[in-house]
């Protein structure tokens, strides 16, 4: 039996109709190819009560949940305290990850913007 798996968007860019969809039209191509049962894609705002939702909802139904978008290093980024909320974990910064971001801006001579950290 095929696993079934559902694919969650997350994006006010991709409701506006700014940005198309593409991740989840390639994703379900692969997975399909791969034998897996895509059984819904949903497309959720940048809200963090939606999306943790959504995500709550999805894992409920699916033997798998891939999710596409919002994990950016901008500050109005809601995606990974919605994943935090619903495995109910908190975040915690992961030093090597920082260390890695800063050595990164360093090589290229660029300074490291704040909202990157958000990264680690």
């Amino acid at each position: 039996m095929a696993a079934r798996v559902e694919l969650l968007t997350v994006g006010d860019e991709l409701l506006r109709g700014d940005t198309a969809n593409g991740n989840a039209t390639w994703l379900g191509w692969r997975l399909t190819e791969a034998g897996a049962e895509v059984t819904r894609s949903t497309v959720v705002p940048d809200d963090l009560d939606v999306i943790a939702g959504a995500l709550g909802e999805a894992l409920r139904r699916a033997d798998a949940v891939i999710m596409t978008g919002g994990l950016g290093p901008t500050s109005d980024d809601m995606t990974r305290e919605a994943l935090a909320r619903a495995a109910g974990v908190t975040l915690h910064r992961d030093p090597e990850v920082e260390r890695r971001l800063r050595e990164r801006a360093a090589e290229r001579h660029v300074p490291l913007r704040p909202d990157a950290l958000r990264m680690a």
